[in-house]
């Protein structure tokens, strides 16, 4: 009897520990292929790297070219992309974007300017609140950043010499309230659909009163992204945004008062006709990106962009050549890829020396 016992208990414990190595192997596996929760973008305070990028930037499309584009940006060593959306009634090309970044552990934010509810269109503020919801909706568990506008304050000066630290002085009223009903419907529709989702709006320069007056305004949003040019210097903490005779306030802390989480969301040097300095651009971008990160303000940087623009127009003009990666044409005349300008691995040297 004892005999058939002992072997009773060696046969479960046989069964048990074939059932654990089963487990062990099989979450073994299932951790390679992760999940849309373990894709969703990280919010545990690491630095947020990114590039933006573009689907046409070839003037054309397709998903071979875009597959190159986000090898590229994994390459580079960013986690994040910043993508326009670009046709409203097409979800599915955008599906397939976001699927590709998906695979390569590439967070997308999402651009929704051009949606299709222009502020010069009628019922542009409910068709806002409508498209933002269903887009939302839609990658609900994918997406969960969006970017609302871009550069709200450019959009609005008076005029280009206009430094934006007033808001009465600086700014096109009309078109201020414009654009504040519209941020206002697209933002409630995006948290219609997924409270949990974070809202970005940008600027640049020193054009700070017009996020003052939208604060005040109940306009509502998590993240301020600011663009910076080389134009602009090296240091946000030199332009004075305001002064009296005991004190000078810094663009670094007028952004700092805000009380928003700040993003640089595009860093580069303005280009010329024919294209980049490209010493100059790497030597930029090396030094800028890091003292950004040493600010110790900002949780996310985007360089502003991956390829160069073959889909301006112009075909020459200085707007084409923002890119760390250059077009070229191949033998069909067709524009393709071509090579990595020097700031390419001068921005992903930075992203591997900061990226702790």
């Amino acid at each position: 009897m004892n005999f058939v016992r002992i072997l009773l208990v060696l046969a479960v414990l046989v069964g048990l520990g074939g059932a654990g190595w089963f487990f062990f192997f099989k979450d073994r596996g299932e951790t390679n292929t992760p999940s849309v929760r373990d894709l969703r973008p990280p919010d545990d305070g690491r630095f947020r790297w990114g590039v933006q990028v573009r689907p046409n930037a070839l003037n054309r499309y397709s998903e071979e070219l875009m597959a190159e584009q986000l090898d590229l940006a994994k390459e580079l060593g960013v986690s994040w992309i910043r993508l326009d959306w670009h046709n409203y009634n097409d979800f599915a090309w955008h599906d397939r974007i976001v699927d590709m970044a998906a695979e390569r552990g590439l967070h997308v934010v999402l651009i929704l300017e051009d949606i299709g509810a222009p502020t010069d269109s009628p019922n542009f503020v409910s068709n806002a609140r409508t498209r933002s919801k269903e887009i939302a909706q839609h990658y609900k568990g994918k997406i969960r950043y969006f970017q609302l506008f871009n550069e709200v304050s450019g959009t609005l000066l008076k005029g280009p010499s206009q430094p934006g630290t007033d808001f009465t002085r600086d700014y096109d009223q009309a078109e201020y309230a414009k654009i504040r009903d519209w941020l206002k419907a697209a933002g409630a529709g995006i948290k219609e659909a997924n409270p949990d989702a974070k809202l970005a709006i940008s600027g640049q320069w020193t054009h700070t009163a017009v996020f003052e007056q939208l604060i005040k305004d109940g306009v509502s949003f998590d993240i301020l992204g600011w663009n910076w040019f080389d134009d602009m210097g090296d240091d946000l903490n030199a332009p004075i945004i305001a002064e009296t005779a005991h004190q000078k306030i810094t663009l670094l802390d007028k952004l700092r008062g805000f009380g928003k989480e700040l993003w640089i969301t595009e860093l580069n040097t303005r280009p010329g006709a024919n294209g980049q300095d490209e010493a100059k651009q790497a030597a930029y971008i090396n030094e800028v990106a890091e003292r950004i990160y040493e600010y110790q303000a900002f949780k996310g940087l985007f360089v502003f962009e991956l390829m160069d623009q073959a889909e301006v127009g112009s075909k020459g003009g200085a707007n084409e050549y923002y890119g760390i990666v250059k077009f070229a044409k191949d033998s069909s005349g067709d524009w393709v890829i071509g090579e990595k300008q020097q700031t390419f691995e001068a921005y992903r040297q930075v992203i591997t020396k900061l990226n702790r």
